[in-house]
């Protein structure tokens, strides 16, 4: 139900002396105010410059006022205005455009109060019950806390946030609600399967509730950079760390560069890996001239170290000492 024009027709009558628009008039049945005033020209079509009168304040912003058909036939005799109604159910609506109040508008400056009142490093706040007024659209609002009371052991808070704007009254707006504490993690930014060597454009960064973090997830780049995903991680979520795992240097079957060092003695020769292993990891690798299995650290990519006096895992029936056939005196 839309209100009724609250203006009294006594402040109207103190609007000014009686003008003539010369000419006969036409109610307008429906009307958008501009600003916070009722003009007569938001009433009459057809009246010319008469349309500039003020005739009191409008309604608040995003809301109607009715104007009945005997108040706006006391408007047109009071202004000289040539209009009479046709009929009882003749009436303007008169409605002035709002927008609702954002949260980013309350919420930034509540957020440095509670800031200054003891709320954790990193938080977000939750308002439960936000039920934003309308303002007049397309000017700046200035949002300050008037009042704050808030515990830091539960992260509780009420407060009054006073709202300003030009052609608005003032206006006071009780907020409750909590501060959470949040924790910026690393997030996939898209489905990761196991085996994914991760690199920088497959994580982002999120602020998500600290009590919503079970296990130890990234919180740094650092972490994740490099790594393999070991089971499926979706997209958005954070990325634990007991999911990553070193990528392998070696791929079992792999050739790879069996390497023994000694003071003033280097020997090298191809070799072929069985098993998978990361960098530090001991793995069995094969020599395919002896056919003997020796045992390595993987110590880069396709690279194993051999340790100085190691024996041979095992030897084939006809075995012979493992060899090298290539070397270098350092």
């Amino acid at each position: 139900m839309r209100p009724a024009f609250l203006a009294p027709l006594a402040l109207l009558m103190l609007a000014g002396p009686a003008l003539r628009a010369g000419e006969a008039a036409t109610l307008r049945s429906f009307g958008i105010l501009v600003g916070p005033e009722v003009r007569l020209g938001d009433l009459f079509d057809g009246i010319g410059a008469a349309g500039a009168q003020v005739l009191g304040p409008g309604p608040e912003p995003g809301q109607s006022i009715t104007v009945p058909a005997a108040q706006a036939a006391a408007i047109a005799a009071q202004f000289g205005i040539d209009w009479h109604p046709r009929s009882p159910e003749d009436e303007a609506v008169l409605e002035r455009p709002g927008r609702p109040l954002r949260r980013a508008e309350v919420e930034g400056p509540l957020h440095a109060a509670l800031a200054a009142a003891g709320a954790p490093g990193r938080f977000r706040i939750v308002l439960p019950d936000f039920s934003p007024p309308e303002v007049p659209p397309g000017v700046a609002v200035d949002a300050r806390v008037k009042e704050l009371d808030y515990d830091p052991g539960s992260g509780q808070f009420s407060s009054v946030i006073q709202v300003l704007a030009s052609g608005m009254d003032p206006l006071e707006l009780p907020l409750a609600g909590r501060a959470e504490e949040t924790l910026r993690v690393l997030v996939a930014s898209h489905v990761l399967m196991p085996g994914t060597v991760i690199v920088p454009g497959d994580l982002g960064a999120m602020d998500v509730p600290a009590s919503a973090i079970v296990e130890a997830v990234a919180t740094s780049p650092a972490q994740a950079d490099g790594m393999e995903a070991h089971n499926v991680i979706a997209a958005g979520d954070p990325i634990p760390l007991a999911d990553l795992v070193p990528p392998p240097l070696v791929e079992r079957g792999q050739p790879v560069m069996v390497a023994l060092t000694m003071p003033g003695l280097a020997l090298s020769e191809q070799g072929r890996a069985l098993d998978t292993g990361t960098a530090g990891e001991e793995i069995r690798v094969l020599n395919p001239v002896s056919r003997a299995v020796l045992e390595g650290t993987v110590s880069g990519p396709g690279q194993v170290r051999v340790a100085v006096g190691s024996l041979p895992l095992a030897m084939p029936a006809r075995g012979r000492a493992p060899g090298y056939s290539e070397y270098a005196v350092q």
